[in-house]
């Protein structure tokens, strides 16, 4: 069972179609493994040519650095619940990466959806999240909400995250002084989380 993409595994690949589903034992993605280069007018080749998505596995713990460079991804659903009642009361619906601890340097430059999610949730796991990581988010009128269940805010750069339209960061409850100390600007306080 295949636990690990290596390094530049698919980069530049052209002919891949359809949906490139990553399994959920897969727990970690080489840098460049999906990396798609800029073609002469500055689009993905791939995501240009509208090829392929990428739907990611429920186990990814590391993502290296460049992996998923304009890239575009089908969105997952995650049922959040209100520890009082056990009943979902929140969905999230986009990036859904509940494992991860680590993303390298631009993992998702330029990344986009192919439905109108505007979302990521981290899990309680996340550690570092590498410089641009989640730079030039392409949707041009929403900002990019993103969840984070872990009480420790992750280690990242001011450029880690930079959506066109600005973005959002919702924090645990009681830990939004804490995200911010970390850097994270405009962070809101989620129940839920």
């Amino acid at each position: 069972s295949l636990e690990e993409i290596g390094k530049c595994a698919f980069i530049g690949c052209i002919n891949l179609k359809d949906t490139i589903v990553i399994p959920d034992n897969v727990k970690i993605i080489g840098d460049y493994a999906f990396h798609t280069p800029l073609n002469e007018n500055g689009y993905g080749l791939l995501e240009y040519n509208c090829q392929f998505l990428i739907k990611l596995g429920a186990s990814i713990e590391t993502i290296g650095k460049m992996v998923f460079n304009n890239c575009t991804f089908v969105s997952t659903k995650k049922k959040l619940y209100n520890a009082a009642f056990s009943i979902p009361s929140y969905t999230i619906q986009g990036l859904i990466l509940e494992n991860i601890t680590s993303i390298g340097d631009r993992a998702f430059w330029g990344f986009r959806f192919c439905d109108n999610s505007q979302s990521i949730l981290f899990g309680k796991n996340i550690r570092t999240i590498g410089n641009w990581a989640f730079e030039n988010y392409m949707m041009d009128s929403t900002s990019l909400d993103v969840y984070f269940q872990a009480r420790i805010p992750p280690t990242k750069s001011s450029n880690s995250f930079h959506a066109l339209s600005g973005e959002v960061f919702y924090v645990p409850s009681g830990r939004k002084e804490a995200y911010e100390l970390a850097g994270y600007n405009k962070a809101q306080e989620n129940k839920y989380l």
